[in-house]
């Protein structure tokens, strides 16, 4: 498949229903809140987004999920990659075996005492029902 033919694009307002649909489709546990900013990749069909959290002066990216038929492909690190330049200082957790994934997308991981007080709250929280959770940042 040409992953080419995939653009990465900011969501409106407006299309906040159906991004809340694609989620509950491939990923009941997250939904699109109005503070979030969302992005999208498609071609001509919505095949994957993620979320943008604002907390204080940093983003948390959240929610990423692409579709099971355009999995593998690439299409993951290009919505990360594109979508997070506009999005800095950001943080996002996630579990172990996602490290290299996002080490790949420009993230590092960092350890839980560096992280903005606002993070670090939500991060201790996380953590003690997911221990193999990690935080990583991306600063540039």
């Amino acid at each position: 498949m040409n992953t080419q033919n995939f653009l990465v694009s900011k969501v409106n307002e407006l299309s906040r229903p159906l991004i809340n649909r694609f989620y509950q489709a491939h990923y009941k546990r997250s939904k699109a809140k109005s503070h979030d900013v969302v992005y999208q990749i498609s071609s001509d069909v919505r095949v994957g987004v993620v979320r943008y959290v604002p907390i204080n002066e940093v983003w948390l990216l959240r929610g990423l999920v692409i579709a099971p038929d355009y999995r593998n492909l690439g299409l993951a690190s290009k919505l990360v990659i594109k979508s997070r330049e506009q999005h800095l200082p950001c943080y996002l957790f996630c579990d172990r075996t996602l490290v290299d994934f996002y080490k790949r997308c420009g993230f590092e991981l960092c350890q839980a005492e560096g992280l903005p007080s606002g993070l670090l709250q939500r991060f201790c929280g996380y953590k003690a029902r997911q221990p193999k959770l990690v935080a990583m940042a991306c600063f540039s």
